[in-house]
Parts: C-alpha cells; structure tokens; sequence
C-alpha cells in the first residue's frame, strides 16, 4: 500500500482538511489485484487506493464523466500507415495517468483505513532530504489533529470523472505543443509535414507515437513525461 500512497503524496493528490459539516465526505477503499502473465502465473500484485465513487452525487461532485478513446479502425489505420511509409511506432503506458488529472469539482473523501501506517512506512524508506519525506511527514502530523478528511485536488481512480480529468490534462498537454486532433477523430493528433510529420492516438492511458524522425518522437516523450 505505501507504493500507492507515495504516488498520490508524490502528486498532491489531496490535502487534508477539517471534516466539513455541511459537505457529503464520500469514502475510500483499497483494491488488490493480481497480473498475471501469458502461461498464467502471477506477475505481480498490485494495491491501488480509490474513492468510492458509487456515492458521489451529479451535479454536486461531478457534471460530466465522458472519456473520449481512439477508434479502433483509426489505430489500424495508423499502424498502416506507419508500415507503408516506414514510419516508427513508440507505445507508450502512462505510470498512475489519472493522479495527473485536475479535479474542477469540490470533493471530500474519508482517509483510507491504514493510511497512517502507509505514511510512516514511507518516512522511513525516504532519504533525508527528499520531497515525498517532507510532504508525507506533513500529512501524517494533520492527520493527528483530530477528524479530518481529504480533500481532492487530482482525480483519484474511482471518481466518475478521473476519466475525463486525465483526457483534458493529456489533450492540453498535446495541444501545447503544437499536436492538432483530428477531425474524424479526437484522440488521434498530427503535426508537421513529410520528414517531419508527427502522428498521436491516445486510448486512456495508452498513446502511440509514430514518425520517421526519431527526434521528433523523443522530443514528445520528453514533453509528455515534464
């Protein structure tokens, strides 16, 4: 669990706050996961923190859940394309993609059961002078102030609109450096000519990078990963 909750401290997914008294405070949950591989054997487990989603109200801590991914022909089409002009492919999975997601809604959450255990673990496994050591130290001294919940700043997994959070934060993101989407197709952008051109396709948390430069592909995983 403390590898989850590092990359929510990490993310300032949350501060924690007073329980409000005229605020709905939804609650909390850890989910346990297994991955396995091919032959069937475990690859690893996973923990994951989310929010209980199921309680939150429209139009008190959501208006709009929709998540636009790319189409699955526009996908073939690209990988065509790539094949017939001798473009390269580059896929990339982005690592907790919805913590980078900003929350617009105002959101109470109920602090997880062991969550203080968590903080402590990751103090101590934290170096002296390291940025999460100093966030998480924070957080665990508020949580001892009495009843105090979380209030979101990024959309946690389990929101109904973590989905939409992310896209949003990832199409900006794009937008900003020059990547026009299509048409057709929202979540496939291109920029540039010939040599040059740049192709994007973006399905949640999956994106495909294609061009016959090289450099152009590294530049955009450069400004994807700042």
């Amino acid at each position: 669990m403390a590898v989850g909750v590092r990359s929510i401290t990490k993310n300032d997914t949350w501060t924690v706050v007073p329980r409000p008294k005229d605020r709905d405070v939804i609650g909390s949950r850890i989910v346990l996961r297994n991955k396995y591989r091919p032959d069937g054997s475990i690859e690893k487990r996973k923990v994951r923190l989310v929010a209980q989603g199921f309680s939150q109200r429209l139009g008190i801590h959501f208006n709009q859940t929709y998540a636009p991914v790319a189409i699955l022909n526009s996908i073939r089409l690209l990988i065509a394309i790539a094949a017939r002009y001798g473009m390269f492919i580059e896929q990339l999975d982005v690592t907790t993609a919805y913590l980078n997601g900003v929350l617009e809604e105002e959101v109470f959450m109920s602090p997880p059961k062991m969550l203080n255990d968590a903080l402590e673990t990751i103090i101590e496994s934290e170096g002296k002078n390291s940025q999460v050591k100093v966030k998480t130290e924070r957080m665990l001294n508020e949580l001892s102030c009495g009843d105090r919940v979380c209030l979101l700043k990024k959309s946690l997994y389990g929101l109904r609109q973590a989905g939409k959070c992310w896209f949003n934060r990832l199409d900006r993101t794009l937008k900003k450096h020059g990547m026009i989407p299509c048409h057709a197709d929202p979540c496939v952008y291109y920029a540039g000519q010939g040599e040059d051109s740049l192709l994007v396709a973006v399905y949640v948390d999956d994106i495909l990078i294609i061009s016959r430069n090289k450099d152009a592909i590294s530049a955009m995983k450069k400004n994807l990963s700042r």
